[in-house]
């Protein structure tokens, strides 16, 4: 791995085949492939896969660490508290944003403070380390950023030999005999990549994308151990069974169906194209935004404790951020504080909460982070709609969202036995 020096700092950076790596070996991990698979429902699976390859990847563009020891320990981290992630994810939450955010200071956000806290010898989280911490982390994201391309991995052979040709779309006769029973809004004749983000795990499910739209409908849900080839076929057939057409038309749309379907879902692995995004080596100072943002926390302060704090301490704190002139602009920052603090062991205890909760995981996740909440999903299309072999890693892993019914439908038949 090559390294980046900035700022008298040192960075990982991954290569687009690193990366691809890395997400094989989260996926081939025998404690993740047991913490999904074992999930009593098909969209708990789903979630927690997300989460899983989210965190993991989001941690390895913070740190540059690639290692299988930080694989195990987030995954482990994510299945210790999803039940409870799980209630309370559509839940308006006190500090961050969302419930993902929350989560996300529960299980790797530490993981994160702890490398670079010991990278750059900090002993404590103070103002000065958490904006020297989170400097480190946004600067990381920016060298190790990343865009993908997520396709079936039925397609990987031909991809992995001549990497990716939108003039090389398979199935165009097919697609036309399927016409007959819906169309799909399907962008035809371009390639789209998407930022390394929630999308890119996302796209590995709908692959290929043409076929999931032009068999889709509203309200019909795939079964627990219902594989994919066989929800596919199942969508196939009722299509054509609420269509008015003539036998020999129910024939050729039923024959250019199984045809497609056969061939995509001949297996459940799936593939991840990765190509360098916008790489920026230079130094992502988070001084002034973490700074400006630090009196916000009033806002979150209670009320009891609030009426027992000067006014004038906020107003200070307010003035000693303004002051970006001043070399000891940080220092008097952490005096104004500790003044605030002094008011009684309640509003300190809250105080070093909220400095932690809604200030520093709060700009973590918002700004050092790339892609957390938001990314671009609809994707960048790519002109010439041709991606070469040399310009993108790829990760060909077992899906395992794809394979739950299967495994499920094994435990089944095994419990059926006994």
């Amino acid at each position: 791995m090559q390294t980046v020096e900035l700022n008298g700092i040192k960075f990982n950076k991954i290569s687009k085949e690193e990366m691809a790596a890395y997400i094989e070996k989260i996926f081939n991990n025998e404690k993740v492939k047991d913490a999904i698979l074992n999930q009593d429902r098909r969209i708990d699976a789903r979630n927690l896969n997300d989460l899983i390859f989210e965190f993991c990847t989001m941690y390895a563009r913070s740190t540059g660490d690639l290692s299988e020891e930080a694989v195990e320990k987030i995954a482990a981290r994510c299945q210790d508290g999803f039940a409870e992630y799980n209630v309370n994810k559509f839940k308006p939450q006190k500090y961050n944003g969302s419930a993902k955010a929350a989560y996300f200071d529960q299980t790797t956000g530490p993981l994160i403070t702890k490398f670079w806290a010991e990278q750059l010898s900090l002993n404590k989280l103070s103002i000065a380390s958490s904006i020297d911490i989170l400097s480190a982390v946004s600067t990381a994201n920016m060298i190790n950023c990343f865009d993908t391309h997520s396709f079936s991995g039925a397609l990987f052979d031909e991809v992995n030999q001549n990497g990716l040709d939108i003039s090389k779309e398979m199935f165009r006769d097919e697609y036309q005999t399927l016409a007959k029973i819906g169309s799909s809004p399907y962008i035809v004749g371009k390639l789209f990549n998407c930022e390394m983000s929630y999308a890119t795990i996302g796209y590995t499910y709908s692959s290929p994308e043409r076929l999931r739209m032009t068999l889709s409908a509203s309200g019909k849900e795939q079964g627990r151990e219902e594989s994919d080839n066989a929800f596919l076929n199942r969508m196939l057939i009722e299509k054509i069974e609420s269509a008015k057409l003539s036998e020999e038309d129910k024939n050729a749309c039923l024959a250019a169906g199984r045809t497609m379907i056969d061939f995509y879902e001949q297996s459940t692995s799936s593939a991840i194209a990765i190509m360098d995004g916008q790489r920026q080596e230079k130094f992502m100072d988070m001084t002034e935004g973490m700074l400006k943002s630090l009196p916000n926390i009033e806002m979150y302060i209670s009320y009891k404790n609030r009426k027992l704090i000067p006014k004038e301490l906020f107003t200070e704190l307010k003035s000693v951020v303004k002051d970006s002139a001043n070399p000891s602009r940080i220092a008097n920052v952490e005096e104004v504080l500790t003044k605030i603090k002094a008011v009684s062991p309640e509003v300190e205890k809250e105080i070093n909460i909220l400095l932690k909760e809604a200030w520093y995981n709060k700009k973590m996740t918002e700004s050092a982070i790339s892609n957390f909440e938001t990314a671009n999903a609809t994707g960048y299309e790519v002109t010439g709609g041709k991606i070469s072999r040399q310009d993108m890693g790829i990760a060909h892993f077992t899906n395992l969202v794809k394979e739950y019914p299967l495994y499920q439908a094994k435990l089944a038949e095994a419990e059926d036995e006994i």
